[in-house]
């Protein structure tokens, strides 16, 4: 079929192949096309990224673990990686290693709102660590100021801590 036909050393076409054929709602052959894009060339982020982001979007959650594992052995100073393996791990409910990944992805890209929200909207919704989480949503919202779903995360961060008024 097309695959054999396709030159190897043309990855952007595996990764364009899978993308459309996830599109089209075969995830079964974009996983496939897109472990043979991971054979030619496996640093490439961006190919354990929407890999996993398949088997997240089925609740595969143990196989999106397994692929971003994966991409994180090849790519470990990766942050997107990190937090969306942070993102499966809350999925899996494995808070630990969840906050284990989106601090790593912060301290490998500091200015990673999506893992300063992430991070800190846990602490909060757990009511646990909430300075902290204050301060991780704040650096959030100092990148993203208008970010709606920030300017919640810091309102609910407020209302655990008991500063009603601040929340309102």
């Amino acid at each position: 079929e097309m695959l054999t036909t396709m030159n190897p050393e043309q990855v952007e076409a595996y990764l364009h192949l899978g993308f459309v054929s996830a599109q089209k709602g075969d995830k079964a052959k974009a996983i496939n096309i897109l472990e043979k894009a991971i054979t030619i060339e496996p640093k490439r982020p961006n190919t354990y990224l929407l890999m996993g982001m398949l088997h997240s979007q089925s609740n595969n959650y143990d196989e999106a673990e397994k692929v971003y594992l994966r991409g994180i052995e090849a790519n470990p100073n990766n942050a997107e990686l990190r937090f969306n393996l942070g993102i499966v791990f809350d999925k899996l409910e494995k808070f630990e290693e969840m906050t284990g990944e989106m601090r790593k992805a912060i301290e490998l890209d500091p200015t990673h709102e999506n893992a300063l929200n992430y991070l800190g909207y846990s602490y909060a919704d757990r009511g646990i660590n909430l300075d902290e989480a204050i301060s991780l949503v704040e650096r959030a919202l100092a990148i993203k100021p208008d970010n709606g779903a920030y300017i919640d995360s810091l309102g609910w961060a407020y209302y655990k801590k008991g500063w009603f008024d601040k929340a309102i």
